[in-house]
C-alpha cells in the first residue's frame, strides 16, 4: 500500500513568505577574472569564475553568456581544493546525460555547452552548502583589425533583447543584477591600451557591466607555431587583409531605428547608438566613387525604403550629395527589432549584390538559416557596448560576409572597415589540394595555416595548444556534420555538436536535487534604468533578478503605456510580440478542479518553479509552492486515478502527482525532467507507462505565470 498523503506538507506561513521574498538567495558567482595573451594576431582569453554555496542546500549554478561569433572554446577545468580536474569533449547529447546523471547521482559536474552560436551556457552543480569551485574556460580567436590597428571585444554582458527566445527558460541569457569586478591581466608582444582604463603592468580592475575592449598596433606579421590534439605542428599567419583593386560598392544599407537603439553608445559619452550610427553614416559619402550605389533602408517593428544613392552623368559630387540627403532622413529610435523581417523583405525588394546591417544585434527575431540561404553576403556593424554578437553574427559567417564591432569611439573607422571588405570579391574558406593548407577572411584579417615539419612546441604555452585548436574550427566549414562532430570531440572544442564536460568522481556525493540558481549577467551600464525595470528578463529567477525585476513584464509594459513616459520607454512598448500570458495557467481553483487529470497536470505544470523547488518537491515538501497551487497538487494527489497509479507503482500519491505534473513539462524544462527522474527513475518503463496511462500532461511545454 502505498503512504498517506500529508496535508501536513502544506505551511501556510512558508508558502506565503516563499512568494514574497525578493532577493532570497546569496549569487553563487562570488569572483572573476579575465586573463588575455597575444601574439602574432592570435588571442586566447581564459575566464575565471569561482562559484560558492553560501546556502543550507545544495544548489545547481548555471550561467549564460556571450561570447564572440568567431571564438573557438578548447579548454575547461575545475579546481576544487587542492585538485584539478580537467574536462573533456563529448557529443553534445552524451555531454549533456553524463552531467544529468552526476548530478542527480550527487557528484559535483561542469558543463559547457553552446546554446546558439555566440552564446555559451556554465552550469556548475551540485554544489553541497559552503562548497566553492572555480571554472576556467579558454577561449581562441584572431584579432580584428580596424583603421590600422588590431582590436580586440570581451564581451561580459548584453541588453535586453526583442523577441521570443528560442531557448527554454532554464538556458535563457538573463540581466538584471548590479556589476562585480574583475580582475583583468593581458600579456602581449606589443604595447596594449583598454579603453576606459589604465594598464598598469598588464593588470587593471574592470566592471563586469561594460565590455573589455583592448587595442594595439598592427605591427608585422610572424608566423606562430601551434600543436594539434594529434601532435600535429601547424604554422599560423595574422594579417591585415590585403586591400587589391577594389570593386564598386552595390550595397543596401539597412539600419536599425529600433528603440534599443536609443540607449547609449558607450558608458562615457551621452550619444545614442543611432546618433552614433548615423554620425558615421553621414562621414561616408565623401568615400563614394562613381561606380558606387547605396540603397539606404531603415526598420524597427517595420521597414521602410529610405532612398537609392547612385552616381549620375553629372559625377560623384551628386553620388555623395544624395547619400547625405538620404542619411537627414533616417528616423528617430522606436518600436521593436523585426530584423528577420526587415532582411526578408530587402532581399526581395532590393537590387543589390550585397547588405550592410548596422545594429546592436539585440534581438531573436529572425531565422538565421532561412536567411543565409537567400543568396546575398550580408555584413553586420554591431553597435554599442550592450549589443550582442551571436544570432546576426553566425548570419554574418554563413553567407560570407563579415562582422566589425565598433569598440571605442571610432564609429567611422568601423564603418569603413565593414565597406572595405564588401568592395572586397567574396572569399570563402579554402583548403590546398594536400590538406596541408588552410586559408580564411575574418574581422580584416587573413588568416593561413600550414603544417609543418618543424620541432613540436611546447603544448604547454598557452598559444601553442589554442592556434591548434584554432586551426581545427576553421576547418569545420569544410566538413560534413559526422566530420565536424569528430573533429571537434578529439580537439577537445565546444560547437553546435558538441560540449566539454567533467565530473567529480572523488568527491563524497551530496544527497537530493539541487536547488537551480540561474546567475544573472549585469544590467549594461549603457541602460536606460526605467526600461531595464519594465523590461527585466530574469523574473522568473527572483534572486538574481536587479532592483525592480518582476515576473510579469507585459504587463507591467501595458501599465507604462502613458504619454507622459519617458520617449525611451515608449520606444519599447512595442518590444515583446509573444502576447499576454496564457489564461489556462491562471484558471481560479474551482474550474482547475473539473479538469481532467491530465489538463490539470498540464496547468499546474506551469505553476510551478521546477529549479528554485526541486529539492523539496521530491520529498513530497510542498512548502515551498504557493499556497492555492499546493493545494492543486493535494486535490491531484486524491484522484482516484492518481491513488490507483500509486498503488501499481508503490509509492506516495503525492509524489506521483508532482512526477506526472513533472513530466508535462519534462520536454522544455530539464529540472522539472530531473524531478520526474528522480521519482520515478527505479520504475521499469514499461510498468510506469501502463501505470500512468491517461495521466499524461502531454509532454509539451506551457507557458508559465510563474
Amino acid at each position: 500500500m502505498p503512504k498517506p498523503i500529508l496535508a501536513a506538507t502544506i505551511d501556510p506561513l512558508a508558502s506565503f513568505l516563499e512568494s514574497r521574498r525578493g532577493d532570497r538567495w546569496p549569487v553563487p558567482l562570488v569572483a572573476t577574472a579575465v586573463d588575455v595573451d597575444t601574439a602574432g594576431g592570435i588571442v586566447v582569453v581564459a575566464t575565471r569564475r569561482v562559484f560558492r554555496n553560501d546556502e543550507a542546500r545544495s544548489i545547481e549554478a548555471v550561467l549564460t553568456f556571450p561570447v564572440p561569433v568567431h571564438a573557438t572554446l578548447f579548454d575547461l577545468e575545475a579546481r576544487i581544493g587542492k585538485r584539478l580536474l580537467i574536462a573533456s569533449a563529448r557529443r553534445r547529447d552524451e555531454a549533456r546525460e553524463a552531467y544529468e546523471v552526476a548530478v542527480t547521482a550527487g557528484r559535483t559536474a561542469v558543463l559547457h555547452e553552446e546554446v546558439l552560436r555566440g552564446l555559451h551556457m556554465l552550469s556548475v552543480g551540485p554544489l553541497a552548502p559552503g562548497a566553492e569551485i572555480a571554472v576556467t574556460a579558454r577561449w581562441v580567436s584572431t584579432l580584428a583589425f580596424v583603421g590600422g590597428e588590431a582590436q580586440l571585444r570581451i564581451p561580459m554582458t548584453a541588453g535586453q533583447i526583442y523577441g521570443r527566445t528560442p531557448l527554454p527558460e532554464t538556458d535563457d541569457l538573463v540581466t538584471g543584477c548590479g556589476p562585480a569586478i574583475a580582475e583583468l591581466v593581458v600579456r602581449s608582444d606589443r604595447p596594449v591600451t583598454l579603453a576606459g582604463g589604465t594598464l598598469v603592468d598588464g593588470r587593471a580592475r574592470v566592471s563586469t557591466d561594460a565590455p573589455i575592449d583592448l587595442a594595439m598596433s598592427a605591427v608585422a606579421p610572424h608566423a606562430v607555431a601551434g600543436i594539434t590534439a594529434e601532435g600535429r605542428t601547424i604554422a599560423m599567419t595574422v594579417s591585415p587583409t590585403a586591400r587589391p583593386a577594389a570593386d564598386a560598392l552595390d550595397l543596401a544599407i539597412l539600419v536599425d531605428r529600433s528603440g534599443s537603439m536609443d540607449s547609449r553608445e558607450n558608458g562615457v559619452e551621452e550619444q545614442s547608438k543611432h546618433q552614433a550610427a548615423v554620425a558615421a553614416l553621414a562621414q561616408l559619402a565623401p568615400k563614394l566613387n562613381p561606380p558606387d550605389r547605396v540603397d539606404l533602408w531603415e526598420f524597427d517593428t517595420s521597414v521602410g525604403h529610405v532612398g537609392e544613392a547612385r552616381a549620375t552623368e553629372v559625377g560623384t559630387a551628386t553620388l555623395r550629395d544624395q547619400l547625405r540627403g538620404l542619411v537627414g532622413r533616417l528616423g528617430e529610435p522606436r518600436g521593436g527589432t523585426e530584423i528577420g523581417a526587415a532582411l526578408s523583405h530587402v532581399i526581395a525588394q532590393t537590387a543589390a549584390r550585397d547588405l550592410l546591417v548596422v545594429t546592436d544585434g539585440l534581438s531573436h527575431a529572425l531565422d538565421v538559416q532561412a536567411l543565409a540561404g537567400r543568396g546575398k553576403r550580408i555584413s553586420v556593424l554591431l553597435v554599442g557596448e550592450d549589443s550582442l554578437e551571436a544570432s546576426v553574427g553566425h548570419l554574418a559567417a554563413l553567407t560570407g560576409g563579415d562582422l566589425v564591432v565598433a569598440s571605442g569611439s571610432d564609429m567611422a573607422a568601423s564603418l569603413d572597415a565593414a565597406l572595405g571588405g564588401l568592395r572586397l570579391p567574396f572569399a570563402a574558406t579554402e583548403a590546398g589540394d594536400d590538406g596541408r593548407r588552410l586559408q580564411a577572411t575574418r574581422r580584416g584579417a587573413e588568416i593561413v595555416v600550414s603544417e609543418t615539419d618543424e620541432p613540436l612546441p611546447s603544448a604547454a604555452h598557452p598559444i601553442a595548444r589554442a592556434a591548434g585548436a584554432l586551426a581545427a574550427a576553421l576547418r569545420l566549414p569544410l566538413l560534413s556534420a559526422g566530420q565536424v562532430a569528430a573533429l571537434a570531440e578529439s580537439e577537445g572544442i565546444v560547437t553546435h555538436l558538441t560540449s566539454l564536460v567533467l565530473v567529480d568522481e572523488a568527491a563524497e556525493a551530496v544527497e537530493g536535487l539541487p536547488a537551480l540558481r540561474k546567475v544573472a549577467l549585469p544590467t549594461a551600464r549603457t541602460a536606460d534604468r526605467t526600461v531595464v525595470s519594465a523590461m527585466s528578463n530574469a523574473g522568473r529567477f527572483g534572486s538574481f533578478a536587479g532592483p525592480g525585476a518582476g515576473g510579469h513584464d507585459r504587463a507591467r509594459l501595458k501599465r507604462l503605456r502613458h504619454p507622459t513616459r519617458s520617449r525611451k520607454l515608449r520606444a519599447f512598448i512595442d518590444l515583446d510580440p509573444a502576447g499576454p500570458p496564457s489564461s489556462s495557467a491562471l484558471l481560479p481553483p474551482s474550474e482547475l478542479a473539473a479538469m481532467s487529470p491530465a489538463g490539470e497536470i498540464r496547468v499546474l505544470a506551469a505553476r510551478i518553479d521546477w529549479g528554485g523547488v526541486s529539492d523539496r518537491l521530491v520529498r513530497g515538501d510542498l512548502s515551498g509552492l504557493p499556497a492555492e497551487t499546493a493545494k492543486a497538487l493535494l486535490r491531484l494527489a486524491a484522484r482516484d486515478s492518481i491513488v490507483a497509479a500509486a498503488n501499481r507503482l508503490g509509492l506516495d500519491p503525492l509524489l506521483v502527482a508532482i512526477g506526472c505534473v513533472a513530466r508535462g513539462v519534462a520536454d522544455s524544462d530539464r529540472t522539472a525532467a530531473r524531478v520526474a527522474g528522480f521519482i520515478f527513475g527505479g520504475i521499469e518503463p514499461g510498468t510506469l507507462a501502463q501505470a500512468l496511462s491517461g495521466l499524461s500532461g502531454g509532454h509539451r511545454s506551457v507557458p508559465s505565470t510563474a
